[in-house]
């Protein structure tokens, strides 16, 4: 996420082939921090989406002026001639959110009231975040759904206690796990989709290329030794 509030050109995004599912969250809910296309996002104008910063875990917003209205974000600090807002109910990618403050759109599909986040539960993630792995815990004293702002894709699974469990899709976009109330241990790991499959099929490959070598070998040999009597 970026810099610059203001209409400033600030830090974008480039994804020749964008995930779909942020697409559709871009085109529904948050189309002013798009530019150009629809592979090309720029969140310098992301902050005035409110709902949209909670669930993406923007704390930060950086700005030349320190007269902003941002609702929930207050200057924190002067950096030279920049002002760095910083919203304190927002306390990574990682939200929770009550069940009953939850709609179940489809199968593997919820909806967020946004603004309902759960002020009470403590999560403890910001460390243990990474590209392809998310480590953490969880305690609440509602059963509701940890929400993630990594994109909803196949080939992450998430595990709770130990235990594999669903995931859903929140709000067109994130990753989400539903949780009982107390505390748990939650692990996301992102495995690359047929990984396996493509493994199997240079293994195939490979041993068909030796079995045509060796073939040709001895093939080559035997013809030698008839040309040589």
């Amino acid at each position: 996420v970026d810099a610059m509030y203001q209409n400033y050109q600030g830090v974008s995004t480039y994804n020749s082939v964008q995930n779909g599912n942020i697409q559709e969250l871009v085109d529904s809910d948050w189309t002013q921090i798009r530019y150009l296309d629809q592979n090309h996002i720029s969140f310098r104008k992301g902050p005035g989406n409110m709902p949209e910063n909670e669930l993406a875990g923007i704390r930060y917003v950086l700005a030349e002026s320190d007269c902003l209205i941002l609702g929930d974000y207050k200057v924190w600090k002067q950096v030279g001639h920049i002002y760095i807002y910083k919203n304190d109910t927002i306390d990574g990618i990682c939200s929770y959110y009550d069940e009953n403050d939850v709609t179940v759109v489809d199968q593997d599909e919820i909806k967020v009231k946004q603004s309902k986040l759960d002020q009470e539960a403590d999560l403890d993630f910001n460390k243990q975040l990474r590209d392809d792995r998310v480590d953490g815990k969880v305690t609440a004293s509602e059963d509701g759904y940890l929400i993630i702002a990594y994109p909803f894709e196949s080939g992450w699974k998430a595990y709770v206690d130990g235990q594999e469990v669903e995931t859903f899709k929140a709000n067109k976009a994130y990753q989400a796990v539903k949780l009982s109330a107390g505390t748990h241990e939650v692990a996301l790991r992102f495995y690359c989709p047929l990984v396996r499959e493509s493994l199997i099929v240079t293994l195939v490959s490979l041993l068909i290329f030796a079995g045509t070598w060796v073939y040709s070998a001895r093939k080559r040999r035997t013809a030698c030794k008839s040309s040589t009597k």
